[in-house]
């Protein structure tokens, strides 16, 4: 057995206060250089680790910076194309205010004069600049993009590069515009032209929507149809109340009406921002065209489908079916209201006949109309039809007396409340895009 000799002890003493000290230098070490690690040697897998973890949290700082930036670039590129694009409209409502032969040489001068310092405007919308940088100077952003020469010429200065930042790692993002894009050295109108349609053309087909491309940007019109079922001149005939849509039941739109209503469309997408649409009429030849130009110089693409979205309709009470002869045989009320609102009672004497009780409703009653529907083919009897003028007018009639057997073969009151008549979908018809010629595979031409 080994003796533990003074010495020993006094040794095992001094190397661990050694390794203490060492552990506290290294400890203080860490802690005013807020390393855990001063030199690859300490540990070499921890300090891989940790320069990775360095190295990706400097990447994503840097990226968080382009977004930044790239979100910034974006946003005032927005404000000033709105602001040219507004510009460009003025201009635009001004040359056609123009044309009109009835300007005196004083209204054309000041037309000019407006139209040249919107021209001025315009340049220096173009030029428009964030931080020192210019928006459409391609990668010359140090560079006014637009210049007026000595011949009063606007000369483009930048280039066509493409401003890029890296939004992660392997994934690049284009944020820029250069002005060659937005205002071309040698502009070209695209063009899609309808066929030829006889001046009397009325468009009497379904509620449908038109797709327009233009480029890679697209916007939706929605074309209505004006249908009720029943004559729109008031007469009485046998296809009324029918569900289908006859001759005399649907009013049509001109092809000019089509065209304002494009070109003022706001409901899925600003229109007239895209292209602008006309009519070209030939008058010795007694037709007209319908013409898509696109403002930016794009292709242009239309394509139509019908409206699937089920149309409100209006309100109306059916009756019983009754002889053509039928008189009433007892006094009675018709009392015809809307909770909150209309309230009228309408008497049925005795001896009334069904044109006179529908006459009593038509002239008394605000909003609401009563006709007889046609004979059954069958047989041969007629009921009296209440109606709404307007889809989203309902309303509710209690009966009394003589005036229950034309709804009802109760004894007792009865109180009716009207119902929505259901339009059926029709998919069979052409739609406006294939009617004038311009289905999707249809290209406009330069």
């Amino acid at each position: 057995m080994q003796r533990v000799s003074n010495p020993m002890v006094q040794k095992l003493m001094l190397a661990d206060m050694h390794n203490n000290l060492a552990r506290l230098l290294q400890y203080q070490h860490q802690l005013a250089t807020g390393k855990k690690h001063s030199r690859p040697s300490d540990h070499p897998i921890d300090v891989v680790r940790e320069l990775s973890l360095h190295t990706a949290l400097t990447e994503n700082k840097q990226y968080i910076r382009n977004q930044d930036d790239a979100m910034t670039w974006l946003s005032n590129t927005d404000t000033a194309f709105n602001q040219m694009m507004d510009i460009a409209h003025r201009i635009r409502e001004l040359t056609i205010y123009a044309g009109n032969g009835a300007l005196g040489p004083g209204e054309t001068e000041a037309i000019a004069a407006e139209i040249k310092e919107l021209r001025e405007e315009l340049m220096n919308t173009a030029n428009y600049s964030v931080e020192g940088r210019y928006l459409l100077s391609g990668l010359s952003t140090g560079v006014r993009p637009f210049e007026q020469d000595a011949a009063g010429n606007v000369v483009y200065k930048g280039n066509d590069g493409k401003v890029v930042y890296e939004l992660e790692k392997g994934v690049t993002g284009n944020v820029s515009f250069h002005g060659r894009e937005v205002f071309p050295a040698e502009y070209q109108t695209n063009s899609l032209t309808s066929v030829e349609l006889p001046m009397d053309f009325l468009w009497t087909g379904r509620d449908e929507k038109l797709q327009i491309f233009v480029g890679g940007r697209q916007v939706s019109v929605h074309i209505p149809e004006d249908w009720t079922d029943r004559n729109i001149n008031g007469s009485v005939d046998l296809s009324d109340y029918n569900r289908f849509r006859d001759d005399g039941e649907l009013r049509g739109l001109t092809l000019d009406q089509i065209a304002e209503l494009i070109s003022e469309s706001f409901e899925m997408g600003n229109v007239s921002r895209l292209i602008s649409v006309r009519v070209d009429k030939d008058m010795a030849n007694g037709t007209q065209r319908l013409v898509f130009t696109s403002h930016t110089g794009e292709p242009i693409q239309v394509t139509g489908w019908p409206e699937t979205d089920r149309k409100q309709q209006i309100q109306s009470i059916a009756g019983e079916q009754l002889n053509p002869a039928w008189t009433a045989t007892s006094d009675g009320t018709m009392r015809i209201y809307v909770p909150g609102g209309l309230d009228v009672t309408i008497d049925v004497i005795a001896g009334d006949t069904l044109q006179d009780v529908a006459d009593k409703i038509t002239q008394n009653v605000q909003g609401i109309e009563a006709r007889i529907s046609p004979r059954d083919v069958v047989t041969g009897n007629v009921s009296l039809v209440v109606s709404a003028n307007k889809p989203d007018f309902q309303f509710n009639m209690d009966l009394t007396g003589g005036a229950i057997e034309l709804f009802s073969t109760s004894a007792d009151p009865v109180t009716l409340a009207s119902e929505e008549s259901l339009r059926p979908m029709d998919h069979s018809h052409i739609d406006l895009a294939s009617l004038f010629g311009m289905e999707t595979t249809l290209k406009s031409r330069q």
